[in-house]
C-alpha cells in the first residue's frame, strides 16, 4: 500500500477532473487560492519597493535635507524598520481574527488597513523631516495590514485547498513574494530616470492595487472547512468541501474522507480553550515550534537579508555604483528568484521537503563562503574580477535559497502545525521573521558601513547552524494529508484518522468530469 496521498487519491472516488482547468469546482477553488497568493505578492512588493527607493534620487531629496549633510545610515535604517514594526504585532491580531471570525475575514481587515497605509505614502509635504515622518507612519500601517494577512492567507490556502493540490499550492504561496518583487523592482527601474516626486510616488501608489482587489472580492470567499468544523458547523463544512472538491457531490467519497479526518483531528483537541502556551505544552508541539522559529530566523539571517534590503550598498561595495545599473540588477535578480522558486514549488511534492532543505542548506553555506572570500579580496585589492565574482555568486546563493526557503518557509510550518495551534504557530513564525528583519534593516547598514565584508561571517555561522538542524530535526511530510502529518510529531497521542478505502491497484476511481 502506497503512502503517497496523490497515489491513494487515485483509488478513492472523487467527482473532480484530474486537470483543474477542466473542472468548474477546482477553477473556483484556485481563484480563491490566487486571492491568498496576493497577500504574499504584497509583501514582496513592499520589500523590493524599499530596495528600489534607495536608487531614486527624488526620494532621497524628499526625505532628507541635504543642506545638513548626507543621510545617515541610522535614518535609512529607521525608514526600513518602519516597514517591519507592524509585522511584529499584526500576526497576533490576524490570529485572533482568524480563529474567531474566519481566515478570509482577517484578510479583509488586512487589505483595508494596507490600503490606508498605501494612500498615506503618496501624500507629499514640503518639509523633508515631516515627509519622512509621514512616510514612516504610512509604512507602519502597511506592515500592520501585511502582518495580519501573512497569518490568515497561508492558513486558508492550507485548509481549503484540494488534497491533491495542497502541497504545490501551499508551496507556491511564498513565490508570490518574488512576483511582487519583480513588479516593484522593474517599476522603480522604469521611474529611475524621472526627476519629479512621481518617480517614487507612482511605485508607492501601485502598491495598494492588490489590496484593493482583495477587498473587493474576499467578501464572497468560503470559510475554511476546518474552521467551520471547529465552530460546530459540520454541515456547512461538508457543503464547502463538496462544492470545491467534488463539484457539489455531497456523497463524494473523498469529501466523506476529508470531513471525517477533519472532525477526528479537531475533536481530539477541542475540549479546552487553545492558548499560546500550547505551542510548548507537549513534546510534539515543542518540536513543531522549534522548527518554525528556526525557519523564520534563517529566512532572514541566512545571508539573504543583507542583500535583499541593502542591495545598492552591497553592489557599491564591489564597484557597481551607477543607480540605474543597481536598479536593473535588482530587477534581474527578482526575475531569477521568481523563476527558481516557482519551479521548486511545483516540484516540492515530487522531490520531497527534506531533499530540498538539505540541498538548499549545503548550497547556501558553500556559496556564501565564496561571496565572503571574494568580497574580502575586492576590499583589499580592488580587483574587478573579484567584484564580478561576488555578483555571480549572489545568483548562485539565491538559487539555493529559492529552492527551499522560498516555497517551504511558510507552507512547511502551515502543514506541520495542527488545526488547534496553526494560526497561533503561524503568528509566532511571522513575528519571528519580523524581529529578525528588525536586526537586518537597522543593524545591517551600520555594520556594512563599519566592517563591510567581515559582517558576512555572521551569516556563514547561521547557515551552518541551519544545516545541522535540517539534518537532524526536519521530518519528511511528502505524500501525507495535513491530519496525517500530525502522527509524525505526536505519535501515539495523535487522533485516530479514517483510512482511505482502496479498490485495488488496477482501478482508478478519479472521475474526470468536464464542468
Amino acid at each position: 500500500m502506497t503512502n503517497n496521498i496523490n497515489d491513494r487519491l487515485q483509488t478513492i472516488g472523487n467527482n473532480a477532473n484530474s486537470n483543474w482547468l477542466l473542472d468548474d469546482g477546482l477553477r473556483r477553488l484556485n481563484f480563491w487560492m490566487f486571492m491568498c497568493l496576493i497577500s504574499s505578492y504584497g509583501a514582496g512588493y513592499d520589500g523590493s519597493l524599499f530596495t528600489g527607493l534607495l536608487t531614486l534620487k527624488p526620494w532621497f531629496a524628499a526625505m532628507f535635507d541635504f543642506s545638513k549633510g548626507p543621510p545617515q545610515p541610522t535614518f535609512i535604517g529607521v525608514i526600513g524598520l518602519s516597514g517591519v514594526v507592524g509585522i511584529i504585532a499584526g500576526p497576533f491580531v490576524g490570529q485572533w481574527i482568524s480563529d474567531r471570525y474566519g481566515r478570509h475575514r482577517a484578510m479583509i481587515v488586512a487589505s483595508f488597513v494596507a490600503i490606508i497605509g498605501g494612500i498615506l505614502t503618496i501624500i507629499t509635504l514640503p518639509e523633508p523631516t515631516h515627509q519622512r515622518n509621514l512616510f514612516i507612519c504610512a509604512r507602519v500601517v502597511i506592515s500592520l495590514g501585511g502582518g495580519i494577512s501573512m497569518v490568515a492567507a497561508p492558513v486558508l490556502m492550507t485548509e481549503l485547498s484540494h488534497p491533491r493540490q495542497r502541497p504545490v499550492v501551499a508551496a507556491l504561496y511564498q513565490c508570490g513574494f518574488y512576483l511582487g518583487s519583480v513588479v516593484a523592482a522593474w517599476i522603480t527601474f522604469g521611474t529611475n530616470s524621472w526627476a519629479s516626486s512621481w518617480s517614487w510616488r507612482v511605485p508607492c501608489l501601485i502598491q495598494i492595487a492588490p489590496f484593493v482587489v482583495q477587498l473587493a472580492v474576499l467578501w464572497w470567499c468560503p470559510h475554511s472547512p476546518r474552521f467551520l468544523v471547529a465552530q460546530g458547523r459540520i454541515d456547512e463544512a461538508k457543503q464547502v468541501l463538496a462544492k470545491y472538491h467534488a463539484n457539489g457531490d455531497m456523497d463524494d467519497e473523498l469529501v466523506a474522507f476529508e470531513l471525517n479526518s477533519i472532525v477526528a483531528a479537531v475533536a481530539s483537541d477541542k475540549d479546552n480553550h487553545s492558548s499560546f502556551k500550547e505551542l510548548v505544552a507537549t513534546k510534539g508541539n515543542r518540536w513543531r515550534t522549534y522548527i518554525i522559529v528556526v525557519l523564520a530566523v534563517v529566512t532572514q539571517w541566512g545571508g539573504n537579508g543583507v542583500v535583499s534590503y541593502y542591495l545598492p550598498e552591497v553592489l557599491s561595495s564591489v564597484g557597481v555604483t551607477a543607480t540605474r545599473t543597481q536598479a536593473a540588477f535588482n530587477g534581474g535578480l527578482a526575475v531569477f528568484n521568481l523563476i527558481v522558486s516557482t519551479s521548486a514549488a511545483l516540484m516540492s511534492e515530487k522531490l520531497g521537503r527534506r531533499p530540498l532543505f538539505i540541498t538548499s542548506a549545503v548550497g547556501m553555506f558553500c556559496s556564501f563562503i565564496v561571496i565572503t572570500a571574494l568580497s574580502a579580496t575586492f576590499a583589499k585589492t580592488g580587483e574587478p574580477g573579484s567584484g564580478r565574482g561576488v555578483i555571480a555568486f549572489l545568483f548562485v546563493f539565491f538559487f539555493f535559497y529559492d529552492i527551499a526557503l522560498t516555497p517551504l518557509a511558510v507552507s512547511y510550518p502551515a502543514e506541520i502545525l495542527t488545526y488547534r495551534i496553526r494560526s497561533k504557530g503561524m503568528a509566532v513564525s511571522i513575528s519571528t521573521v519580523a524581529v529578525a528583519l528588525v536586526f537586518n534593516i537597522f543593524v545591517n547598514p551600520i555594520a556594512l558601513a563599519a566592517i563591510a565584508w567581515k559582517f558576512y561571517l555572521v551569516y556563514v555561522a547561521v547557515l551552518l547552524f541551519f544545516l545541522i538542524n535540517v539534518l537532524f530535526l526536519f521530518p519528511e511530510t511528502k505524500g501525507k494529508t495535513v491530519e496525517e502529518i500530525q502522527v509524525l510529531f505526536d505519535g501515539a497521542n495523535s487522533p485516530d484518522l479514517p483510512e482511505l478505502s482502496y479498490r485495488g491497484s488496477d482501478s482508478n476511481s478519479l472521475t474526470d468530469v468536464k464542468a
